[in-house]
């Protein structure tokens, strides 16, 4: 939502280099290093409305709380099965405060509507020449587990007054080896949802990406 009633709106538009909604092509919607240019995501924004109305007077700020995993899917160099490992996590056990910039959130509730937001542009990272780079053919599976979480200052602390989770399922694979992300790499999907995700892969989950019936074997420590 523009300004004024977002006050924030366009440092997120400059920072995100859109002001789309949803899964974005890859390399689009992130105009920060490491991330611009390189990026598959799909940005979110998470509005809260101040009830009753005499509460738009009290101070309020935005948690964002994140758990995650990522994991590689690559086809053996025999090509006879597909090999799951995991290259990242963050957040496990204890989801990582991950609110980042004031210029990514507006607490202040609107003076209209007594809204007040939060803006993410999440996603995964993709790379052309690094250990998880992939060859063609090859997969990258992410989950993030998000909590947005609004707190209220009452007698001098804050306390949490409001909490939504959100999951977010990305799955990108390697279509070539150019050294351009945008070029290397397909999205197959980035969904946001209000979901609890379980951050931990499963064989269903990997034949769901790969199809086939090539065999699926997950590393021991791929859900460490």
């Amino acid at each position: 939502m523009p300004a004024p009633e977002n006050e924030d709106f366009q440092a997120e538009k400059d920072a995100a280099g859109t002001d789309d909604l949803g899964p974005l092509p890859v390399g689009q919607g992130r105009q920060d290093e490491p991330f611009k240019d390189k990026s598959y995501i799909s940005p979110i924004m998470v509005i809260g409305t101040v009830k009753p109305d005499e509460a738009a007077s009290l101070e309020f700020r935005w948690k964002r709380l994140v758990s995650a995993r990522r994991w590689t899917i690559f086809k053996s160099k025999n090509g006879k099965k597909w090999e799951v490992n995991q290259y990242f996590k963050t957040g496990i056990p204890t989801p990582a405060d991950d609110t980042g910039s004031g210029d990514f959130n507006d607490p202040t509730p609107s003076t209209d509507n007594k809204k007040i937001y939060i803006y993410d542009n999440a996603g995964i990272f993709l790379k052309s020449n690094a250990a998880n780079a992939a060859k063609v053919g090859d997969f990258v599976r992410g989950e993030n587990q998000f909590v947005y979480q609004v707190e209220v200052k009452v007698g001098g602390s804050f306390k949490k007054c409001a909490e939504l989770k959100v999951g977010q399922l990305i799955v990108a694979k390697r279509k070539a080896v150019t050294g351009v992300v945008k070029d290397d790499w397909d999205g197959i999907e980035n969904s946001n949802e209000v979901r609890t995700l379980d951050l931990v892969i499963t064989e269903s989950e990997v034949r769901a990406v790969v199809g086939g019936d090539l065999q699926i074997k997950i590393d021991p420590h791929a859900n460490d």
